[in-house]
């Protein structure tokens, strides 16, 4: 304490009474911190002693935060000795409400721990944000291959359903063609038969001409001729048949 009055208002009375207290070896001073040197002092000063039990839970934080603040900087002032969590919580409501001045190195710490807890929660918030934009992007990505596979199905479909058409019109082309042709066939044979017919009635018409009107007058050879043709005629009846 005496090695910092250079940098302190002598004048001040709480620095006066300091100074005299650390003389009688009442307390003690390391660096930023002062400590009673005896429990008297605490028993014997009333006002010292409602001081210390009205912020008891204050000082413990403090002690603490000078603990960890020592020890950040006698190992290189590592992150993974920062306060973290409720710990970091604790302090900083500590710190907002408290009228206890800290050390540089103690607001270096505290202010380094509360930088790192907000780097570390913006980087888990972005870790979050990329991961629901993956989610999306694979959900989208799984919206599309569902949608090209039902335009796949679809498409399948109608290919099915274009061929299934295709060959019932060729059936029904190819059984109209079979009855045509039957048709057609049964009416070609109809026709030969009323040729053939109508064939055998010239033949039976011309032999009858050829008959004699006289049995008196019928030449052998005529008589042959409308035989023979009576027979063909009967022959062409038959084929008819």
């Amino acid at each position: 304490l005496h090695d910092a009055l250079p940098i302190l208002n002598r004048s001040d009375p709480i620095i006066q009474m300091l100074l005299r207290l650390a003389s009688a070896r009442l307390i003690t001073t390391d660096e930023d911190k002062v400590e009673v040197a005896h429990e008297a002092l605490i028993r014997e000063w009333e006002t010292l002693r409602e001081w210390l039990n009205a912020d008891r839970e204050g000082l413990r934080l403090l002690d603490q935060l000078r603990r960890a603040a020592r020890f950040w900087e006698q190992n290189g002032r590592r992150t993974a000795d920062l306060y973290a969590g409720t710990r970091l919580n604790n302090a900083l409501e500590w710190h907002q409400e408290t009228t206890v001045q800290l050390s540089t190195r103690e607001n270096e710490y505290l202010l380094s721990s509360k930088q790192h807890a907000q780097a570390e929660a913006a980087e888990k918030e972005a870790q979050h944000a990329r991961e629901i934009a993956h989610q999306k992007e694979l959900a989208k990505e799984q919206t599309k291959r569902a949608e090209e596979a039902g335009l796949a199905a679809q498409l399948l479909r109608r290919r099915r359903n274009f061929a299934l058409a295709l060959a019932i019109a060729g059936l029904a082309l190819a059984t109209v063609a079979t009855l045509f042709f039957q048709r057609s066939r049964r009416m070609a044979e109809i026709a030969l038969e009323n040729g053939r017919s109508a064939q055998a009635q010239s033949l039976v018409a011309l032999s009858s001409n050829l008959m004699p009107e006289s049995d008196l007058t019928i030449e052998e050879g005529r008589f042959e001729l409308s035989l023979l043709l009576l027979k063909q005629a009967v022959n062409f009846s038959k084929r008819g048949h």
